[in-house]
């Protein structure tokens, strides 16, 4: 059974009148940047805004009244074409960061920005909590911050001494800046491990493996690396090499 013409009309047309605010205020943000966009394509000579070409149905359903929607204007098409762009956008995102991993570091950095201690952070071992349980508030009242990298440059900034009073908020930040946000260095590092494993390094071992890889992900720290260091480094690594160049 299928609906009239006329009674389709009035229920798109209803549904339209019936739209939520934002969904509306979309519609406006589309609408709006078309004439624009026209008049930059005519001042750069481009090709203007044109329906693409209609594809023709099935062979199966040409003797049906299933009938393909047809857009009327340039504006009608690139409209779908904006909204399935901000659904996919909102979803990528909703997906990418809707993890538990990213609330465990919310409520690590939630502790160190408001100076309490909470249990999500008896997960690590290496931090002793009785001791942060007394120095995280302290550090919190004698240094001003609101975000990790304010706090970290503030406790960098301090003297020796007092950068052994705060040991264990020490810890937590260095564990802060250490948590991947994503996996792109993983995913970077197994990308480049066909190049660094080559038939000519079959005896590599893994330290030095692994190694070669940090080296190869972090190439702008590597290259800010003042070259006598390294070469200093390598000499006094053997003491033949110390006979031969002496000392650098």
């Amino acid at each position: 059974m299928h609906s009239s013409p006329g009674k389709t009309d009035y229920c798109i047309r209803n549904a339209a009148s019936s739209q939520p605010d934002h969904v509306k205020t979309a519609g406006n943000a589309v609408r709006q940047p078309l004439p624009v966009t026209a008049r930059s394509i005519t001042a750069f000579c481009l090709e203007g805004l044109t329906l693409p070409r209609q594809c023709r149905p099935p062979r199966r359903r040409e003797y049906t009244n299933n009938n393909q929607h047809v857009h009327d204007s340039p504006a009608s098409y690139y409209k779908t074409v904006y909204f399935a762009a901000i659904d996919t956008a909102l979803q990528s995102i909703q997906s990418r960061f809707d993890h538990s991993s990213f609330s465990i570091v919310k409520q690590v950095e939630e502790c160190v920005l408001t100076g309490t201690v909470a249990d999500i952070l008896r997960t690590y071992l290496e931090i002793d909590m009785t001791r942060l349980a007394v120095q995280l508030p302290m550090f919190r009242s004698s240094f001003q911050y609101s975000c990790i990298d304010q706090a970290v440059t503030g406790l960098q900034a301090s003297s020796h001494e007092v950068q052994q009073l705060f040991c264990e908020v020490e810890k937590l930040l260095q564990l802060l800046l250490v948590l991947p946000v994503s996996s792109c260095d993983a995913e970077r590092s197994f990308s480049s491990l066909r190049r660094l494993k080559t038939y000519l390094r079959s005896t590599m071992t893994q330290t030095r493996l692994n190694s070669v890889a940090v080296l190869h992900v972090h190439q702008s720290e590597l290259m800010s690396v003042p070259l006598d260091y390294i070469l200093k480094d390598f000499v006094s690594l053997n003491s033949q090499r110390m006979q031969t160049f002496g000392s650098i």
